[in-house]
């Protein structure tokens, strides 16, 4: 490590430069491969391997699960010495569990241990990205003065954004290419190969950063079993620990579905799911700032009707969405989602900010969101119910056709109204922190 007062403004500037580029390339390969193990692209491998459409669903929904590994992570952290080396490898051990992932359409074995291993794989994975997230995202920013901070993870969040739309259309029309000329397994050898290169580039980055001994001396050590329990008692913070909850229900019951749902149901290629990816994420990059700017010269609360609006309109337009018109009501429901997406950030999940007095923060970002996971998973689990239920009696209710996915989206669009009804009744009559 190198103590930032033997060097010169300078070098130090250099330094900080080099790191933030480096961490900015870091983020932006880690959300390419998240591409590769997500959304459509692992309904298609799940699928593959012969996983149900329950099933597919609750897989997709364990990257909730991740947040339990940062209630761990509380435990060490203040005992780790060099957060590069445990972030790199750490890092590089989910890429390789991500690169097995595609390897296990090949087992010849059966299709119960397939899908028994592919889970226990990709749990490890989840596991081992999420342990490290509040260690990486902590040491990544102390190369960023904080005057900064907004411009650079504004940088940050554009660069994956921009790089992840080229990326998906690429890979959605390569994969596709193969299933169309009946050769699927060449699509994931290919797919297998790219998360390679990806790790490769991921060594390559953390290679350039110079670690900097901390400046700040260490604060007192507190016992988290105390912290856990002066939080828990504060009601602003439960209030606020409620609404993420309700909005986990509204999000983890029906999304997680919709791989499986536009892939088989909807038949709607993943080129064509790529190239409204695109679109979408060009919606968010153009929200982004607004909506950020909204919120620091207001609050985020001020920010919360319009990405929750925007998620229960998301849902309506999922909830009437067919075989006849998937692809425009998917469409719809995209763009939508992008606002939403644009807006959560600010307006859900940095409530904390508004709401926590600072030496709690951390620790309530990690509570809230081990709890978040937990409903989120649960709720993936009732929708999984709900979807096996529904397809055994062969897409009916009452007499009439209509997809599991349909009635999740409908439960989904009622808890977002209620959320809203929540924030106009309860958080926006809370009191705000002083810093």
């Amino acid at each position: 490590m190198i103590d930032p007062k033997t060097l010169t403004s300078s070098e130090l500037q250099k330094i900080n430069k080099n790191a933030q580029a480096a961490n900015i390339a870091i983020c932006a390969i880690e959300y390419f491969a998240s591409i590769l193990v997500s959304g459509v692209f692992l309904a298609s491998l799940l699928t593959r391997i012969g996983v149900p459409d329950a099933v597919a669903g609750i897989v997709a929904s364990l990257t909730s699960f991740g947040a339990f590994a940062q209630i761990a992570a509380l435990f060490f952290t203040s005992r780790i010495r060099s957060p590069k080396r445990i972030v790199a490898i750490t890092q590089i051990g989910s890429m390789l569990l991500f690169i097995t992932l595609y390897l296990v359409p090949f087992f010849q074995v059966s299709q119960g241990i397939k899908t028994t291993l592919f889970i226990v794989l990709y749990l490890s994975a989840i596991f081992s990205k999420s342990l490290v997230a509040p260690i990486y995202t902590s040491w990544a920013m102390s190369y960023v003065d904080k005057r900064s901070w907004g411009d650079f993870t504004a940088t940050n969040e554009i660069v994956s954004l921009i790089g992840g739309m080229m990326f998906s259309w690429v890979m959605g029309l390569l994969i596709d290419h193969y299933n169309s000329i009946g050769k699927p397994g060449v699509g994931f050898i290919l797919s297998g190969v790219t998360l390679f290169v990806l790790c490769l580039l991921i060594i390559l980055c953390f290679i350039p950063i110079k670690e900097l001994k901390p400046t700040e001396v260490e604060k007192e050590k507190i016992s988290f079993v105390v912290t856990l329990k002066t939080i828990i008692k504060d009601q602003i913070f439960r209030k606020i620990t409620y609404m993420k909850l309700i909005w986990s229900v509204a999000v983890g019951i029906a999304a997680p579905f919709y791989g499986t749902y536009l892939y088989n149901e909807l038949n709607i290629s993943l080129a064509t799911v790529s190239i409204i990816a695109a679109v979408a994420c060009t919606v968010r990059v153009l929200a982004s700032r607004p909506i950020g700017r909204m919120a620091d010269r207001t609050s985020r609360v001020k920010t919360l009707y319009l990405c929750l609006g925007a998620s229960a309109l998301a849902a309506i337009a999922m909830t009437f969405a067919t075989p006849v018109n998937g692809m425009v009501m998917y469409i719809i429901f995209s763009v939508l989602e992008a606002i939403h997406a644009a807006g959560a950030t600010n307006g859900v999940s940095y409530m904390v900010f508004e709401f926590v007095a600072p030496p709690m923060r951390t620790d309530a970002f990690a509570i809230q969101g081990a709890l978040s996971g937990g409903i989120s998973l649960f709720s993936a689990l009732i929708g999984a119910k709900v979807v096996s239920v529904m397809q055994a009696s062969g897409n009916t209710l009452f007499g009439i056709t209509v997809y599991p996915q349909q009635v999740l989206s409908f439960v989904a669009c009622l808890v977002m109204v209620i959320l809203i009804v929540y924030v106009k009744t309860v958080i926006e009559k809370l009191e705000h922190v002083e810093e």
